[in-house]
C-alpha cells in the first residue's frame, strides 16, 4: 500500500507539472490571499479489515453441545462470537466550506464513504471465554449462516491544512490534519441458524429441534470520534479556482452497537434479548480528485 502511495502521488505530481504554464513572476513566494472558498472531491477508498466481536447473555443449551447431555444442565453464562471482516475499495465523496488566511486554510467539511463487507467466521465460545465442544456422539447439526451488506461513514470534520509554494510555478503542494464525529452504519447485519438431526430413525426432541432456531437482520449505527491526515497537490487554474489531488487517511473508534432476534429460543425468557457487535480497527485511505472555488475577501 505503501509502494502503491507513492506511485500514485509522484504520477499526480508529474501530470500536474506537465500542464502547468510559466507561473508569473513575483509569485513564487507569495501566500494565498484570503477569502472564503467553497471545496469538494470524490475518490475512491481503500478500508482496512475490521475485527468484529459480538455477544450475548443467553443461557440456552443447544442440541450440539456438550451440555445438551447433562444432567442437571449446567449454568451458561452467555456466547461470544468473533469474525473478520474484509472491506473491498469503495467510494468516497465531500463538500466543504472553508477560509483561506494566507498559506494556511481552515475549512468544515462533510463526506460520506461506503464500502462492501465480507464476513469471515473467526471463532465462539461461552461468555467468559470457554471454548464451546462438540456434543459426542450427537446426530444433530446446524447451519448457521451470517453475512454484513456494507459499511456507510458519514463525518462532520473541521480541517487544518498548510500550503507549501513552490518557486515559479502554479503548483501548490499542503499537508492537513481534521477531527471531528462520525456516523457509522453497518448495514444488513444477519445471522440465523437452524437444526435438524441427520439420523434415520431421529428421536422425539421436547422442546422440537425448530425450537432452537434464531434469526437476526438489521443495522447497526454508532457515532464514534474520528481523525484524518491528508497530504495533496492543488493546480491553481486561475485566482480563484484549484484543482488538484489528494490522498487522506482517516482513523474511526470502535463502533458498537446493539440488536435483536427476530425470532430465538431464549425469548421464552427474554422476548427482548440484545445482541451487542463491536467493531474494531476501522481505516481507510482515500485517493480522491479535490476542487476549490474561492470568492469574496
Amino acid at each position: 500500500m505503501r509502494f502503491l502511495t507513492a506511485v500514485v502521488l509522484n504520477g499526480c505530481f508529474f501530470l500536474l507539472g506537465s500542464l502547468a504554464p510559466a507561473w508569473p513572476q513575483g509569485t513564487a513566494g507569495a501566500a494565498s490571499p484570503s477569502g472564503w472558498y467553497l471545496g469538494g472531491s470524490i475518490g475512491a477508498s481503500w478500508a482496512s479489515e475490521l475485527d468484529q466481536e459480538g455477544w450475548n447473555r443467553e443461557a440456552t443449551c443447544y442440541p450440539t453441545d456438550p451440555c445438551f447431555d447433562a444432567d442437571p444442565t449446567p449454568t451458561i453464562p452467555g456466547y461470544r462470537w468473533r469474525y473478520k471482516v474484509g472491506a473491498p475499495a469503495g467510494t468516497r465523496y465531500e463538500v466543504a466550506v472553508g477560509r483561506i488566511f494566507g498559506r494556511f486554510r481552515l475549512e468544515l467539511s462533510l463526506a460520506q464513504r461506503k464500502n462492501g463487507l465480507d464476513q469471515m467466521f473467526s471463532s465462539i465460545s461461552y461468555y467468559d471465554g470457554t471454548p464451546i465442544g462438540a456434543r459426542s456422539g450427537g446426530t444433530v447439526v446446524s447451519n448457521p449462516q451470517a453475512s454484513i451488506d456494507h459499511l456507510r461513514v458519514r463525518t462532520l470534520a473541521f480541517q487544518a491544512y498548510y500550503d507549501f509554494p513552490i518557486a515559479n510555478g502554479p503548483i501548490v503542494p499542503y499537508v492537513g490534519f481534521g477531527a471531528g464525529p462520525a456516523f457509522a452504519t453497518v448495514s444488513g447485519v444477519r445471522f440465523s441458524t437452524r437444526y435438524e438431526d441427520t439420523s434415520a430413525n431421529a428421536p422425539a426432541y421436547d422442546p422440537p429441534l425448530s425450537f432452537y432456531d434464531s434469526h437476526q437482520d438489521e443495522d447497526l449505527s454508532d457515532t464514534v470520534p474520528a481523525a484524518h491526515l491528508h497530504v495533496g497537490a492543488d493546480y491553481r487554474l486561475n485566482d480563484r479556482t484549484r484543482l488538484g489531488f489528494r490522498l487522506s487517511h482517516s482513523m474511526l473508534g470502535a463502533i458498537g452497537a446493539s440488536g435483536t432476534y427476530t425470532s430465538h429460543p431464549w425469548h421464552a425468557e427474554d422476548p427482548q434479548l440484545l445482541n451487542h457487535n463491536r467493531f474494531n480497527k476501522a481505516r481507510d485511505w482515500t485517493l480522491a480528485l479535490t476542487f476549490q472555488r474561492r470568492f469574496g475577501n
